[in-house]
């Protein structure tokens, strides 16, 4: 069985793993020495959802012929998070001259940075859940004294106002938007850097 990290084929020599599970739970403590974790398990091509994990387990070693096994690690986090964040406080100016460029006819421009926003938010909340897979790493980590997860789930109901907003092209919900409510949080957001 070929057994794979992160696309990388391993040299490893199995000697008394009998299934499966065996090889994860080695994989997992190795991986949990360097402050990673497995985020997905991938058996001859068939990515493994958390409700088959149990039957792949009991599986003999001989029945997979490759085991892909995606990780993370703590650091890879702080590093994702950092970067978003070192941008918010760019595009919150951006945000601010939204309503302006609306009303000059240079919806190119304005659509730039709306697209940019829902790429920047997009990749932040794909990684806020591995967050909580760190909890030695992350658990003091707070936007303006609230919690990281609580923060961010504010986001959603707001940008959904804001995509209404921007569909209608009605430039002064778009403007109040992103001038009072989403700016301040992108500059709350980009403290997070200095934290990590």
């Amino acid at each position: 069985m070929d057994v794979l990290l992160n696309g990388i084929k391993l040299d490893i020599t199995l000697e008394d793993e009998k299934n499966i599970g065996d090889i994860l739970r080695a994989m997992e403590t190795e991986l949990d020495k360097n402050a990673a974790t497995i985020i997905e398990v991938c058996a001859d091509g068939t990515i493994i959802s958390a409700e088959m994990l149990d039957k792949l387990f009991d599986q003999p070693i001989d029945s997979v012929n490759e085991l892909s096994i995606k990780s993370i690690s703590a650091l890879e986090v702080s590093n994702i998070i950092r970067e978003v964040c070192s941008h918010f406080n760019a595009l919150a100016d951006k945000l601010e001259e939204l309503p302006v460029q609306l009303q000059k006819n240079e919806d190119k421009k304005a659509m730039e940075t709306v697209t940019e926003l829902a790429d920047s938010l997009s990749l932040l909340f794909q990684t806020i859940p591995y967050v909580n897979l760190f909890p030695e790493k992350f658990s003091d980590l707070t936007v303006e004294s609230e919690p990281l997860a609580p923060f961010v789930e504010q986001f959603p109901a707001l940008m959904q106002d804001f995509l209404s907003a921007v569909e209608s092209n009605d430039t002064v919900s778009i403007g109040d938007l992103a001038e009072y409510e989403i700016s301040p949080k992108l500059r709350q957001l980009a403290s997070l850097k200095d934290s990590l």
